[in-house]
């Protein structure tokens, strides 16, 4: 067995660290020890998102701690890091709005245009994650398993493409949001 790198060391024990403190501020906050102010949960929305990126990167983290050059791991860790941060910045996006329809200021285009960045966001992040599955196999499984790999990719895609189509036909409304494919 191969002894973990500086780098895998360091990504492992932020993962755990996170997941501990998310968990930990969660309790918190139920319990009320805390309060569930605005600043408490985007905190915690915020390093919730910084866990998972860091549990998405780990594959990516190993591969380079066996070849420095892996292009494939790169692209991972680009695509992890690029979707964690398009989900912070909807933290504050979809702040703005649950403000506004608080006060009674939201109009149909900014829900409109929340719910946009929402649907890019939501279907970039099935993007990334089906793109790290499927360098991840490439890259640990080679040339073994084909048949299995094929069978897998072709049944990853077909959810993938259910899943994007769901998520981009769902469109905002004057009563709501309401599903527009047949």
């Amino acid at each position: 067995m191969q002894e973990k790198s500086k780098f895998e060391k360091i990504f492992t024990s932020a993962t755990i660290s996170l997941a501990f403190v998310v968990v930990g501020l969660l309790v918190l906050g139920i319990m009320q020890v805390m309060p569930m102010n605005r600043f408490f949960l985007d905190l915690l929305l915020i390093l919730a998102i910084l866990c998972f990126g860091c549990v998405s990167s780990l594959s990516a983290v190993k591969m380079l701690s066996i070849n420095k050059k892996n292009i494939y791991a790169y692209i991972i860790l680009g695509l992890t890091g690029f979707v964690c941060l398009l989900w912070i910045i909807f933290i504050f996006v979809g702040r703005g709005l649950i403000d506004a329809l608080a006060s009674n200021t939201a109009d149909m285009s900014s829900l409109a245009n929340a719910w946009g960045y929402t649907k890019t966001v939501i279907f970039l992040t099935v993007q990334a994650s089906l793109v790290n599955l499927v360098l991840t196999n490439i890259y640990n499984l080679k040339k073994s398993y084909l048949v299995f790999q094929i069978i897998m990719y072709v049944c990853n895609f077909l959810v993938d493409l259910w899943i994007s189509i769901l998520v981009l036909s769902l469109v905002v409304t004057s009563n709501g949001i309401a599903y527009t494919a047949n």
